[in-house]
C-alpha cells in the first residue's frame, strides 16, 4: 500500500513537471503581421520551465513594438502562448488653417496619412502635404529591424512651414533625412543621423524690428547627430518602472547663413510605481541639461525654458509673461527638473484595434537657462505647477493637455503636446 501511494505520488509530481514545461511557440490572433516579427522578440528558452517573469518581460517587448493594442503571454498546455489583437494600421486625417490676415486666401487644407506596421514587417509610411496658402509636403519611412540587432533605417523627405513660437516669423524648412542605429542587449541603443536643412525665413508683421534678433532670409548646413539612450523601461509609452537616460550630439555645419553650431543634450527619466494599488499612480522625476555653442545663434536654435517644452505655467513668447521673467524665457543654454505623478483616471480599453484609456498628471517644474553656461544659475530660474491629462491611442502615441501655473502671474496656461 506504503509502496502504491509513493508510486501515485510520483506519477502525480511527473505529471506537474511536465504540464509546467513548454516545447513550443504559438502565437494566437488573425494576423496581417508577419509572425517573425513577434517571434524574435521572445527571450524566454524553448523548452523550459515556463517562467513568469520571463514571460512578462517578453509581453512588454511585443507591446513595445507600437502594432498592438492588447498582448498575453501564457502557457496554454506544452506550449508558449502569444495571443495578440493588432492596433489599426492606416490613420488618414484630414488638415484645415485660416490665417485670418488673408482673407480668402488665408485657407489652408491638406492631410496626413500614417502606415503603421506597413506590409506587416513593423514598418512605418507617414506621408502627407497641404494647399492653399501654405504648400508643403513631407514623406518618413522607418523599418526598426532592416539589419544586425534592431539596427533600425529613417528615410525622410518634407519641406514643411511653421510659424516661430515667439516671433512674427514664418519658418520654412526643406529638409532630407536618413538614420540608422543598432541596440546592445535591447537597453544600449545607438543611433546616427544626418540631414541637409534649407530655411527660408520670413517676417509676418512689417512692424516688426528684426534688428533685436540674429535674423537673416536664408540658412543653409548639414547636420550630423549621433546618440546614445539607456532604456530599461517596462512599457515605452507608459512606463510604470525603469530608466530612460541618454545624450545627444548634433553639430551644424554651416553652409551660408550660418556659422557651426554645437549641441549637447543630456537627460536622465526615473519612473516607479507608488506602493498603494488604486489607480495605479507612477512618480517620475526628469532632468535635462542642453548646452549650445555661445555666440548670436538664430532663431530657431534658441530655447525656450517657458513653455510646453520646459517649464509649464508660463508663455514661449516672452512679453505674455510676467515683467520679473520676461528676461529669463529665452535661452541658448538651460537646465530642467520636473517631477510628476500620474495615475489612471479612465482605465485602458481594446476598442476595435484600438487601445485608449485617460492618465491624470500632478507636476511641479523648475528650470533656469542663460546665453552662455558659466552663467547658468539656480537662482535664477523659473517654477511652474498643475496639472494635466494624457490620452493614450495605440499607434499615434500620446497626446498631452497641461494647464500650467506660475507664482508670477495670475491665471494658467494650456501646453498641448503630442
Amino acid at each position: 500500500m506504503r509502496l502504491l501511494i509513493i508510486i501515485t505520488i510520483c506519477g502525480f509530481s511527473l505529471l506537474a513537471a511536465s504540464t509546467s514545461k513548454v516545447t513550443y511557440i504559438r502565437v494566437i490572433g488573425n494576423l496581417i503581421t508577419k509572425e517573425r516579427i513577434v517571434r524574435r522578440e521572445i527571450q524566454h528558452p524553448i523548452p523550459a520551465e515556463f517562467n513568469v517573469k520571463l514571460a512578462n518581460e517578453d509581453r512588454n517587448r511585443i507591446y513595445n513594438l507600437g502594432i498592438f493594442s492588447t498582448v498575453d503571454v501564457f502557457q496554454q498546455d506544452s506550449a508558449y502562448t502569444i495571443r495578440v489583437t493588432e492596433a489599426l494600421r492606416i490613420f488618414p486625417i484630414p488638415t484645415l488653417d485660416y490665417n485670418e490676415n488673408k482673407g480668402e486666401k488665408g485657407w489652408t487644407y491638406g492631410g496626413l496619412l500614417i502606415f503603421s506596421n506597413f506590409r506587416g514587417l513593423n514598418e512605418r509610411l507617414e506621408a502627407g502635404g497641404t494647399q492653399g496658402d501654405i504648400k508643403s509636403f513631407f514623406f518618413e519611412f522607418k523599418d526598426p529591424w532592416l539589419w544586425g540587432n534592431r539596427g533600425f533605417l529613417l528615410f525622410a523627405i518634407s519641406d514643411r512651414y511653421r510659424d516661430d513660437d515667439a516671433y512674427p516669423i514664418g519658418i520654412r524648412r526643406r529638409n532630407v533625412q536618413l538614420g540608422s542605429g543598432f541596440e546592445i542587449r535591447h537597453i544600449h541603443k545607438f543611433s546616427l543621423l544626418t540631414a541637409y536643412n534649407h530655411r527660408n525665413l520670413r517676417v509676418n508683421d512689417s512692424a516688426f524690428d528684426t534688428e533685436s534678433i540674429n535674423f537673416q532670409p536664408e540658412y543653409r548646413d548639414t547636420e550630423f547627430i549621433l546618440g546614445y539612450l539607456y532604456d530599461t523601461r517596462d512599457i515605452y509609452w507608459d512606463p510604470t518602472s525603469g530608466i530612460l537616460a541618454g545624450v545627444t550630439w548634433s553639430t551644424d555645419i554651416g553652409i551660408s547663413g550660418v556659422t557651426n553650431i554645437n549641441k549637447f543634450d543630456f537627460s536622465a527619466n526615473f519612473y516607479h510605481r507608488l506602493w498603494w494599488r488604486k489607480y495605479d499612480p507612477v512618480i517620475s522625476i526628469k532632468s535635462r541639461i542642453i548646452l549650445q555653442t555661445e555666440g548670436d545663434l538664430p532663431i530657431y536654435r534658441q530655447l525656450f525654458l517657458g513653455g510646453k517644452s520646459f517649464v509649464r505655467g508660463y508663455s514661449t513668447i516672452p512679453s505674455e509673461n510676467a515683467a520679473e521673467v520676461v528676461d529669463k524665457i529665452q535661452v541658448q543654454d538651460l537646465v530642467y527638473h520636473t517631477l510628476e505623478i500620474q495615475q489612471t483616471l479612465l482605465t485602458k480599453r481594446d476598442l476595435n484595434g484600438m487601445e485608449t484609456g485617460i492618465d491624470l498628471v500632478c507636476f511641479i517644474d523648475y528650470g533656469y537657462g542663460a546665453q552662455s553656461p558659466e552663467k547658468l544659475k539656480i537662482s535664477g530660474g523659473l517654477l511652474g505647477y498643475g496639472l494635466g491629462f494624457r490620452i493614450f491611442a495605440s499607434s499615434l502615441g500620446i497626446i498631452a493637455i497641461d494647464l500650467g501655473f506660475n507664482p508670477h502671474k495670475e491665471g494658467f496656461f494650456v501646453h498641448l503636446r503630442d
